[in-house]
């Protein structure tokens, strides 16, 4: 368990060592203070998340090729999703009121789910995280497949 304690305490470090920092520095760019903790905080996830991998790897042998190959097949939907959204954002203009924001976000994240789903369908990704049997499974009671 050290191994658990001293990430989490590198990772929190970081993370509150860098908040002011990044807030200063993101508020005299000229964008908005509050990423700059977004910001710390992911520096200090990926510390974290970086210290485990490499303790995984060196003390216990594990290897990481099928991990990144199944991330890179995880990463195209998501950055054809990322740019559907974008896109969209500058195609359909709406006055946003509470309740068309809330619409607007349940119907762009339905539109995600699909392409999402669909793409990583398609290229197995999907099979790869849940198994081949969940998914025909899952594809059966939704009669698109037999």
């Amino acid at each position: 368990f050290k191994i658990i304690y001293m990430n989490s305490c590198i990772g929190l470090a970081c993370n509150a060592i860098l908040d002011i920092p990044m807030i200063l520095l993101l508020d005299k760019l000229g964008l908005p203070a509050y990423i700059g903790t977004i910001l710390a905080t992911c520096i200090g996830y990926i510390i974290s998340i970086t210290i485990v991998l490499t303790y995984l790897k060196k003390d216990m042998g594990f290897k990481y090729k099928k991990t990144f190959e199944l991330l890179k097949k995880l990463i195209i939907p998501t950055l054809v999703v990322l740019v559907m959204l974008i896109v969209s954002k500058y195609f359909i203009k709406i006055e946003y009121t509470r309740l068309t924001a809330l619409v607007s976000v349940i119907i762009h994240g339905i539109i995600g789910v699909i392409i999402y789903a669909l793409i990583t369908y398609k290229n197995k990704a999907l099979n790869e995280v849940f198994g081949e049997e969940l998914i025909n499974r899952v594809m059966r009671k939704l009669h698109l497949k037999k």
